[in-house]
């Protein structure tokens, strides 16, 4: 969780406590986290943060004492694909490889790669940033390394300017596709292995109407991360102390929406204030943006009188505009009380950004995660991949 991470990683930082961070840098087979999770920990065995069920924290916790003392990165790598590993091992019956980055930091340490990820996370930039986890004879790069990408820019703490280079044309390639990797680089006299990660930006949630069962909807998605704006045009009903979760609560007409906010392809939409005009006027606002997700609340009788009502105004939607849009909104759970129907309707939104069908897991015949993390090989001056 971002939120809970970046506080705490705030409260460090202005404490001056000494403290590591665990990154998951490269995986193969079963693991419970991807590539770029974190956890925060401190000498004395406080953690922030999960990178698996709790199974390898204990052991990570007594790593970070060490890495603290020593000031000195390192990467560990857990392996329980052996099923001696349940016997003589950490006993986790994964059956999977997980490599991960411990570093030392300490204080205010400038602009370096934890408060790069804050900078993207808070205000919504796009960024990438590559971290070395295993470097062979190079004496100009150290296992800890980075170089934080932006769209027209990046910076390191590397002085091997080859390798430097190649991470950046690479990290901009993953704003291209969307896609976290890992690479190999052959630097001519030596080889590094890099996590190129595209930092995660938060879902933006717009909630258009402050009904009493929008309270378990903004709490669910903010207990998520989400940024979570709700909007009505009853002043008794948008005020903040109904939404203290909520990022904005603001006080609108439909007609003046796009004077408080911009909907982008980051925003996701549930249309709820159970007033036929009012989420008919929402519903002419939105459709036209970019949001990939407009939820209705209701049956679905009255979202295909909304859309009726569209027609006879002169709106005629696309193929493309009418796959946004759901109703009856969320998965289809029993829902029944407000906290329920929340459940379901964060589930979808969470199902439609990822497209996962959202049936039940023990009926999938891959793997759980999808493979959006790729080993790549590269080699200079061709770059020819393995």
């Amino acid at each position: 969780m971002w939120n809970e991470f970046l506080k705490r990683l705030a409260e460090l930082r202005k404490s001056g406590e000494p403290f590591a961070v665990a990154t998951v840098v490269k995986v193969s087979g079963s693991t419970y986290r991807r590539p770029g999770a974190r956890v925060l920990m401190t000498a004395d065995g406080s953690a922030t943060g999960l990178i698996s069920g709790g199974c390898f924290e204990s052991d990570l916790i007594e790593r970070a004492r060490k890495v603290i003392e020593t000031g000195r990165a390192l990467t560990v790598t857990f392996d329980t694909t052996s099923p001696d590993d349940l016997i003589f091992g950490l006993g986790l019956g994964c059956t999977g490889v997980a490599q991960i980055l411990l570093e030392p930091l300490k204080g205010l340490s400038g602009q370096d790669h934890l408060n790069f990820i804050h900078q993207c996370v808070t205000e919504g930039r796009a960024g990438v940033l590559a971290t070395v986890f295993r470097v062979e004879g190079l004496s100009d790069v150290s296992v800890g390394d980075t170089v934080m990408i932006e769209a027209n820019t990046h910076e390191s703490n590397i002085e091997n300017r080859q390798a430097v280079d190649v991470l950046a044309v690479e990290g901009h390639s993953v704003f291209e596709e969307g896609v976290s990797r890992v690479c190999k680089i052959d630097c001519g006299e030596g080889t590094l292995e890099a996590l190129l990660e595209l930092i995660p930006l938060p879902v933006i949630l717009v909630i258009f109407g402050a009904g009493p069962d929008a309270v378990p909807l903004v709490r669910f998605a903010g207990g998520l991360g989400w940024k979570v704006m709700v909007i009505d045009k009853r002043p008794a009903y948008a005020r903040p102390d109904r939404f203290p979760e909520a990022d904005a609560v603001i006080l609108c007409e439909p007609s003046d929406l796009s004077r408080h906010l911009s909907i982008t392809s980051r925003t996701v939409v549930v249309i709820m204030s159970h007033h036929f005009e009012t989420d008919l006027n929402f519903l002419k606002q939105v459709i036209v943006s970019e949001s990939q997700y407009i939820g209705l609340l209701g049956p679905r009788a009255k979202a295909e009188l909304l859309l009726q009502h569209l027609r006879d105004d002169g709106i005629v939607l696309t193929a493309e505009q009418m796959a946004r849009i759901h109703s009856p909104v969320g998965l289809d759970l029993g829902a029944e009380t407000p906290e329920e129907i929340a459940l379901a309707v964060v589930s979808e939104i969470q199902a439609v950004r990822y497209g996962y069908p959202a049936g039940f897991l023990r009926d999938r015949s891959g793997p759980i995660h999808q493979t959006s993390f790729r080993t790549l090989q590269f080699s200079h001056p061709d770059r020819s991949c393995e």
